[in-house]
């Protein structure tokens, strides 16, 4: 069974059982799961106790989970922060433990049986809950993407000077660097005295000893390459405390004043933004809609690393600055998306320094196409590739950008930008340079095996937004890539 949970809940009810990859699972049971996976997602939607899907349940529900076991026969659900418990009862084929609920995490972290460590059992069922994006259908489509192979390929650029620099830091405060050591680049002294100027760090007979006050591990993040963060302050209720925090350069598009901010489940709207000082105020709401802000983005390319051309599309990678500037915001119905209102965004421009791949089409793949079709083709084939790049990266779709220009100044042909969201890059834009093939393969896979007719948010983009020509135009162009 794979459910869509953006689908709205009536369509649930309606889920049909494939009878031919599950012969054995009875239609009593189906339809008790249709019926138990509406009701938990109502729950995750209108009470907030848990997440479905994973599923996560506060104590006062834990109940309910062993009650469920009993009517579905040969299943057990586990919460997520037993999962990794579960799944080695599972594979280890231990018994009382005959299937797993899965999900598809914001970052494709699958959770996943591992080869080699025990023999699953056979003829057990697996669920899959997935979102409409392209990455989670793609998996959808192609399970064995999952199944039959590890899609780790964790990526990190330690010659990155925001990560570098934080990495000598903490090195220093454990033990002196000498001057002579090298750590991830040639250019470690250099490094090290730029911080001796700084007062951060003090040399002393060839040795560099940690000198500020600052524990150094506290202004590291895990998540980005620097702590230039919004923070997220709740004062629902007078209270003020932080419930989060968003990277500077993203934080236009999802903290703007009035925008629908998720946390938990709750919805919060954004009362005022102080954007001098990386504050945002939120309150907790309760309303029929979510945001949708839009920007203005520009690619200036600063550097060219490498760069191949064939008579079908050329590639390169290489160090951008990306320019961005959130220009309004959208009001979107739940479940129908109908657009009930919109404001403007007064969020001043911000910029990113970076690294990019790039995927440019020659002249003959557009000629003849009215300009209006040039820009939805290009904007579909640009949707398709962002959400599925993650397949090749292990990230999450925000984890990149997106641009496209109808004519590059770089190139002076259509271009598509898929650039790093990390400042200074962590190599994205490599991997896709050197996967580019597989990536156009992937689309194309995709965008075939999509069921739509003529565009949705799964593959190239809703048509009622692009136009209904979108997914032929995007078709034609991945032809013609092919040759």
């Amino acid at each position: 069974f794979f459910f869509d949970n953006l689908l709205p809940l009536s369509i649930l009810t309606g889920l049909e059982r494939d009878k031919t990859l599950f012969p054995t699972f009875s239609a009593a049971v189906g339809a008790s799961m249709r019926q138990e996976v509406e009701h938990l997602i109502e729950y995750e939607m209108y009470e907030n106790t848990f997440v479905a899907a994973g599923i996560k349940l506060n104590p006062a529900k834990r109940e309910r989970l062993l009650e469920l076991n009993d009517r579905i026969t040969g299943l057990e659900y586990r919460s997520m922060n037993n999962m990794k418990m579960a799944e080695r009862e599972f594979l280890a084929g231990r018994r009382g433990v005959d299937g797993v609920a899965w999900e598809i995490a914001p970052d494709p972290v699958f959770r996943r049986f591992v080869p080699g460590e025990a023999q699953a059992p056979t003829g057990v069922p697996a669920f899959l809950v997935a979102t409409s994006l392209p990455v989670d259908q793609y998996i959808v489509q192609h399970p064995d993407y999952v199944l039959q192979r590890s899609p780790e390929a964790g990526l990190i650029n330690p010659d990155n000077l925001h990560v570098l620099v934080n990495h000598l830091k903490c090195g220093a405060f454990e033990i002196p660097f000498e001057r002579k050591e090298r750590f991830g680049t040639e250019d470690t002294p250099g490094v090290l005295s730029y911080l001796d100027e700084q007062g951060i760090l003090h040399e002393a007979g060839g040795r560099y000893h940690w000198s500020a006050q600052s524990f150094p591990a506290e202004g590291m993040s895990l998540r980005t390459a620097t702590t230039d963060n919004v923070v997220i302050i709740d004062q629902t209720d007078g209270r003020h405390h932080v419930i989060g925090e968003v990277d500077r350069f993203g934080a236009p598009l999802i903290l703007h004043e009035q925008a629908i901010y998720l946390h938990e489940s709750k919805q919060f709207q954004v009362e005022r933004l102080d954007w001098e000082n990386a504050k945002a105020y939120v309150r907790e709401v309760k309303v029929e809609y979510y945001t949708q802000a839009g920007e203005s983005v520009r690619i200036r390319v600063l550097d060219e690393f490498a760069e191949q051309t064939t008579p079908h599309f050329g590639r390169a990678h290489g160090e951008v600055l990306v320019s961005a500037i959130a220009t309004i915001y959208k009001k979107l119905t739940l479940f129908t998306h109908e657009n009930i209102g919109w404001g403007k965004i007064h969020i001043p421009e911000q910029e990113l320094q970076t690294t990019s791949f790039w995927l440019s089409l020659p002249e003959r793949a557009t000629a003849g196409w009215p300009k209006e079709r040039v820009e939805i083709g290009l904007a579909g084939l640009g949707n398709l590739l962002h959400g599925l790049a993650p397949l090749l990266l292990m990230c999450a779709p925000h984890d990149l950008g997106l641009a496209v220009e109808v004519r590059s100044p770089h190139t002076e042909l259509p271009t598509i930008y898929l650039f790093d969201m990390t400042p200074g890059g962590i190599g994205f834009s490599e991997r896709l340079f050197r996967s580019t093939d597989a990536l156009l393969e992937r689309a194309r896979e995709h965008l075939d095996s999509c069921g739509c007719g003529t565009g949705c948010p799964s593959c190239v983009g809703p048509a009622h937004a692009l136009g209904n020509d979108v997914r032929e135009a995007v078709a034609d162009l991945l032809r013609q890539s092919r040759g």
